[in-house]
């Protein structure tokens, strides 16, 4: 929930507007964290996970919101949880959906990054 009008709000739909496609055009897919951690961090968010007041908006660590950790299927819910996100991926392509469950095994084994070496 939000107040109507309020500045972190203004400047996350800020975000959002640069990637709505015109007539016919198409863009990379970016989730939502990405854009809202990118519209907060001029406004004094810090990376750090932990509680805090942003331009008088609060943030929430994790385990309040989103304690499932999709890449391995683990859920760390605390004393504190309030709400899940279970992933479903709804707006994603099926090939990637089934990358993601195909991976979850070898991500619960030896880590969310062990394909990084793939990356460079």
């Amino acid at each position: 929930g939000a107040e109507a009008h309020h500045v972190t709000i203004e400047k996350m739909l800020k975000e959002y507007a640069y990637f709505a496609p015109e007539s016919g055009e198409t863009f990379a897919f970016i989730g939502c964290p990405t854009l809202n951690t990118r519209a907060l961090l001029p406004l004094g968010l810090e990376l750090n996970g932990r509680y805090q007041t942003v331009a008088g908006a609060v943030i929430l660590p994790q385990d309040y919101m989103n304690p499932y950790e999709d890449a391995t299927g683990r859920l760390n819910k605390t004393a504190n949880t309030i709400s899940i996100h279970w992933y479903s991926k709804s707006a994603l392509p099926k090939s990637a959906i089934i990358r993601s469950r195909i991976t979850r095994v070898f991500h619960r084994l030896f880590g969310v990054n062990c394909f990084d070496f793939l990356r460079r």
